[in-house]
């Protein structure tokens, strides 16, 4: 299955790089992607984007809130924290070995790149709420009351 997989990225014009024992990273629409290939589950399918939101740019609250509400509004998709940064997930069997992979895969990108999208819309909007108009990821101030009433209005 491992092969088949890698086959379906590469015919969907992926460049592959092989990340060690961790999986392969590749990159759609300028944002990074990870294939966590599953030794120990070849029909378990997992692609990530990493580092979507580290720990040190907000306080533990509004860490947890902001990945509480992704896991209650984004369908699909699963926010999980990595060492100290948030990551989106999403996670999948591969059922039969005659499942279109490309149709697959394709469906898995493009919501995981759409809830990136709408996460940072809703932090950006978020901010400007709070008065914060930077564009600096350092000074970033994350309202996550604004972030899930401009959530639930979409």
């Amino acid at each position: 299955m491992k092969e088949k997989i890698l086959n379906a990225l590469v015919a969907l014009g992926f460049d592959l790089e092989q990340l060690d024992d961790f999986g392969y990273g590749f990159q759609y629409e300028g944002t990074n992607f990870i294939w966590l290939s599953s030794d120990n589950d070849e029909s378990f399918l997992n692609i990530a984007i990493p580092a979507i939101l580290e720990k040190g740019d907000t306080d533990d609250k509004n860490f947890f809130e902001l990945m509480n509400m992704l896991n209650s509004n984004m369908k699909y998709i699963k926010a999980n924290t990595l060492g100290d940064s948030l990551w989106l997930f999403y996670e999948r069997d591969v059922y039969d070995e005659n499942e279109d992979l490309e149709r697959i895969l394709t469906r898995m990108i493009v919501h995981l790149h759409g809830s990136l999208m709408e996460f940072r819309k809703a932090i950006c909007e978020a901010n400007k709420e709070s008065g914060d108009d930077s564009d600096n990821d350092d000074s970033e101030v994350i309202d996550t009351e604004a972030v899930e009433e401009n959530n639930n209005e979409e």
